[in-house]
């Protein structure tokens, strides 16, 4: 009866191992699916489906453009002429999720709102949808991003960027224009910014790196840091953490008037920046409880 029991436990490891190992039912124990953009690969009938989607869009040069997603990872970068393309990969235990899926474009005047929509309903216990979708964005008079779950890239946009999610992770890169995120739950790095970044969370870290333009950066709870490149133009810069450390790195030989306000924590002026300086740019820093640092 044990060496039964052992025998059943080794069947069901390797039969796991295998599954886990990408077999395929059309090339080991059947005919597959495929067809219509999507495919079924797995072992003895309990594999994963998987679907490609590409959509193209035009739009204007003129046109404010947002986009909204339900619950998926979203990539944008630098797309060419006025084509707008969404391309994607989904992969599920279930093909009535997969096909459920939806990417739609509507019009509202100047504006142009791609929508990349779950299945209604959202996902059953006993199966899983998994996406990436990267989104070839065009030139633009704005982009707006809204979304509820899922972390959002942003490469190179060359229009005023505006984003709101609920939670997931974002991260933006070289923009040209201003920047606005707002988050309830997740990081926020932005990088090489030209321009204003303003940045307001609820429970997350934010990363600003090689700033050229006026900071304003808020949290709930969560970590607030931000360098200024070494050709920084800005106004102002402003930092307020109700729980979290706030860390400013300025470059060389530059002026501003500090004023800092902690109720527990350290404050370290390493780069000896005066409270009152005519003509200085104001710096505003501030923590309910942390620690800030200037350097």
């Amino acid at each position: 009866m044990k060496r039964e029991i052992a025998l059943i436990v080794c069947l069901s490891l390797v039969v796991a191992a295998l599954a886990s190992a990408g077999w395929s039912s059309a090339g080991r124990f059947g005919s597959g699916w495929s067809g219509s953009g999507w495919s079924r690969a797995g072992l003895f009938g309990g594999g994963r489906y998987s679907r490609v989607v590409d959509r193209t869009f035009e739009v204007t040069p003129d046109a404010r453009l947002e986009i909204r997603s339900s619950s998926f990872d979203v990539s944008l970068v630098p797309g060419s002429g006025t084509a707008l393309r969404v391309h994607g990969t989904l992969r599920g235990s279930s093909r009535a999720q997969i096909d459920g899926v939806r990417v739609t474009m509507q019009e509202s005047g100047d504006r142009r709102i791609i929508a990349i929509e779950a299945p209604a309903g959202g996902f059953e216990f006993v199966h899983f949808l998994d996406a990436h979708f990267t989104v070839g964005v065009p030139r633009l008079a704005a982009l707006a991003i809204v979304a509820t779950s899922g972390d959002l890239g942003v490469a190179d946009p060359s229009a005023p960027l505006d984003v709101q999610t609920s939670s997931g992770d974002v991260t933006v890169d070289r923009a040209r224009e201003s920047v606005a995120i707002k988050t309830s739950s997740g990081d926020v790095i932005v990088r090489q910014a030209a321009a204003a970044v303003r940045t307001a969370t609820k429970s997350g870290d934010v990363q600003v790196h090689d700033l050229g333009g006026s900071l304003s950066s808020t949290s709930t709870s969560g970590d607030l840091s931000a360098a200024l490149a070494a050709n920084w133009s800005g106004s102002s810069l402003t930092m307020h953490s109700t729980s979290g450390d706030i860390d400013l790195r300025v470059p060389p030989g530059f002026h501003g008037a500090l004023h800092t306000s902690t109720n527990s924590g350290d404050v370290r002026n390493d780069a000896k920046l005066s409270a009152a300086l005519a003509g200085a740019i104001p710096i505003d820093l501030t923590s309910s409880s942390g620690a800030i640092n200037v350097h």
